[in-house]
């Protein structure tokens, strides 16, 4: 595990084909950095192999602080609005490989809302496919039947 910023956290999964992303605690400066971290990873990714990533928000509040810092917007890889042109410009020039992203909320009241409200604005992107789930195994499996 690796700290990316002051309460996100790295790990890798599958010989470093899936990126794991777990948030203890979110705020503005904190998700502009984990959202930099997402973007290189991006950049260094294999051109041969599809980017997998699993977005850990299970911890007490953290979905709700993603749902609201990102406008609802909690299926988003990108993370904020900044790197979404970043971000377009990755699957422009990689065409061929597709996103697939796992969000963990919690399964509590507090993982309820953003398991509602959560939408993604990439429905215009075919290369990008989101999933919401309330507990880390089911986005495991989800994951591991992709690879």
């Amino acid at each position: 595990m690796v700290l990316i910023c002051r309460g996100i956290e790295r790990d890798w999964l599958y010989d470093h084909r899936v990126a794991v992303y777990t948030a203890k605690s979110l705020g503005p400066a904190n998700l502009i950095e984990w959202s930099k971290a997402v973007a290189d990873s991006l950049d260094q990714w294999p051109e041969d192999a599809d980017y997998f990533a699993i977005h850990d928000m299970s911890n007490s509040g953290m979905s709700m602080q993603l749902l609201l810092l990102t406008g609802n917007h909690i299926l988003d890889p990108w993370l904020t609005p900044t790197s979404q042109q970043r971000f377009r410009e990755w699957m422009k020039a990689h065409p061929a490989q597709r996103v697939r992203l796992a969000v963990v909320v919690s399964s509590a009241l507090s993982g309820q809302m953003p398991m509602r409200r959560g939408r993604s604005s990439t429905s215009d992107l075919e290369q990008v496919e989101s999933q919401m789930f309330d507990n880390l195994e089911a986005a495991h499996e989800w994951v591991s039947s992709l690879l």
